[in-house]
């Protein structure tokens, strides 16, 4: 549904459609590496939660301008406004060791993973 509503652009009801930022997740021996294109958004608009295994990505695109009297836009295709953006991670991660970086429109997010225990045989009395 939300490949559906990028695509169509403009909502049903004449607002446009919202947005999510698009995503790309790495996995790595040691992290997982997480991209998202945030255009236009400011740094002090985005905020990132993490739980065990699921990563957030929550902010604001503010409109640069709007336009008083006469003119206008002649199209507006790009969405504005609040957005959230939810990813089950592939593996599960440290939380307080996430590290975020933001520059250029791209935040880059890197998990370090959680090291999985080898089984233990428990021997039966």
């Amino acid at each position: 549904m939300e490949s559906m509503n990028r695509a169509l652009g403009p909502s049903l009801f004449g607002g446009l459609s919202g947005f999510a930022p698009d995503v790309d997740i790495e996995e790595t021996p040691k992290s997982v590496l997480v991209s998202a294109s945030l255009p236009g958004v400011d740094k002090k608009d985005i905020r990132v939660d993490v739980t065990k295994d699921i990563l957030t990505i929550r902010g604001e695109r503010k409109m640069e301008r709007e336009y008083e009297g006469e003119g206008g836009y002649c199209c507006r295709e790009q969405a504005y406004g609040a957005f959230s953006r939810s990813v089950s991670l592939p593996a599960s991660v440290h939380s307080d060791d996430v590290k975020a970086h933001y520059e250029n429109g791209v935040l880059k997010i890197e998990l370090p993973k959680v090291e999985e225990t080898p089984a233990h045989r428990i021997e039966i009395d």
